[in-house]
């Protein structure tokens, strides 16, 4: 991983800790730089913690908007869209979590 996907990773470590309060020992990394996407930053990325039910190990695709756009982006609809599909016939990822706040 190069300095900024280390960084992502901590943050991303961070925001999952407080997302998922009874998460411990969250670690957060091999973050990929996915390349192609037309408006946002696409990585894929491993996330492990232990729980309650026990050790958690997922990979995960993080997309965010990248600092300065000038692209509108219609983040809430895609979500919606992600979760009323998942489970359904149609193949989409679950989507985890929308986050509006640009910290």
């Amino acid at each position: 991983m190069d300095v900024r996907e280390q960084e992502l990773a901590e943050a991303f470590r961070r925001y999952v800790a407080q997302r998922l309060p009874g998460a411990r020992d969250v670690v957060v990394d091999e973050v990929e730089r996915l390349h192609g996407g037309a408006s946002r930053q696409t990585y894929r990325l491993r996330l492990r913690h232990a729980g309650d039910a026990g050790v958690v190990d997922r990979r995960l695709v993080l997309r965010r908007d990248p600092e300065a756009s000038l692209i509108e982006t219609e983040r809430e609809v895609e979500f919606a869209a992600y979760r009323a599909f998942h489970g359904s016939a149609v193949p989409v990822p679950e989507a985890l979590w929308l986050e509006t706040d640009a910290r």
